[in-house]
């Protein structure tokens, strides 16, 4: 009777056969014999369940941890993955090839370098540039516009202020500068006429007294005040003439007397008006001896004239 040999598994650790190699009662499980490739790890145990499967860094099968509900929410989240890649740039090579890498510097204007690539200014900073705001016309053309260095008159008074209340003038430099006389002083100028020199001397004369002519005569602007003394000493008739406004301008309110010790003194007017007072007569007078007249200038080109002895 043929003996019966219970059945032995090769399958497990410590089992392995290779062909030739089986004894009696070897019975094989039903797994492949001699796999050494990627399929290795998952002969005798099952992949984690729902997930993709991927190559280990033995090169061997293994499981990932993206599932595939992942998978299939990503297929449907997005679309055209393709068409959205050949929308790209595959290499960056124009003027942004200088900043994918590395920040700028902070705070610095951004311009485009010698390569026209973009950099940052080495001399303006983000503050400095935020100057030009505002700006409404080209720079340069306003600068242009405007002196760039003052060297005239002004320079005195470009960074201080004047002193209050003075009139200025030049100095001697011909600089702005300050007088030491008063806007104040400056105001009693006011209503004046005339050269005020004229006026001064014409007043002044009056303390310088008495004219004597012993021949005919024209009155000059420092008469202006003064007595003309037709004297004793000259038994001539003589001719005392006062001139036209257009060729001696005598001030309004002129004031002058007139002397005769002897013989006739005629007092006379060119062009303009000599009314004898308390009449309407006009023109040339005479004053007889030891007379004595008052003329006295009422507007530009009129004089009224009185006293004793004239005629």
């Amino acid at each position: 009777m043929t003996e019966v040999l219970p059945l032995k598994s090769i399958a497990g650790a410590g089992n392995a056969r290779s062909v030739g190699e089986f004894a009696p009662g070897d019975v094989m499980d039903p797994v492949y014999v001699g796999i050494t490739g990627a399929a290795s790890t998952i002969l005798t145990s099952n992949l984690a369940a729902g997930v993709l499967m991927a190559t280990d860094g033995s090169g061997k099968a293994a499981a990932t941890t993206v599932t595939v509900a992942a998978l299939l929410s990503l297929s449907v989240a997005v679309a055209g993955f393709q068409a959205q890649i050949d929308g790209k740039q595959a290499t960056v090579t124009g003027a942004a090839t200088t900043i994918l890498t590395a920040n700028l510097a902070a705070g610095m204007a951004v311009i485009s370098d010698s390569l026209g690539k973009v950099a940052v200014s080495s001399t303006t900073t983000a503050t400095e540039l935020s100057y030009v705001h505002g700006v409404t016309s080209a720079i340069q053309a306003q600068i242009d516009g405007k002196q760039a260095t003052i060297t005239g008159a002004a320079t005195t008074i470009l960074t201080s202020n004047l002193a209050t209340n003075m009139v200025m003038v030049s100095d001697g430099s011909g600089r702005v500068a300050v007088s030491s006389i008063t806007t104040t002083e400056l105001s009693y100028l006011n209503n004046v006429t005339s050269d005020l020199q004229v006026q001064i001397d014409s007043k002044a004369a009056r303390e310088a007294g008495q004219i004597t002519v012993s021949a005919n005569y024209t009155l000059v602007l420092p008469d202006s005040g003064k007595q003309i003394l037709h004297p004793l000493a000259d038994a001539s008739n003589r001719t005392v003439t006062i001139p036209a406004n257009a060729t001696v301008p005598f001030p309004i309110n002129t004031e002058i007397w007139f002397v005769n010790q002897v013989n006739t003194l005629t007092i006379a007017i060119a062009l303009d008006t000599l009314r004898l007072a308390g009449t309407t007569t006009n023109g040339n007078r005479s004053l007889a001896a030891n007379g004595v007249a008052r003329a006295v200038k009422v507007s530009a080109t009129v004089w009224y004239i009185m006293g004793w002895g004239l005629s």
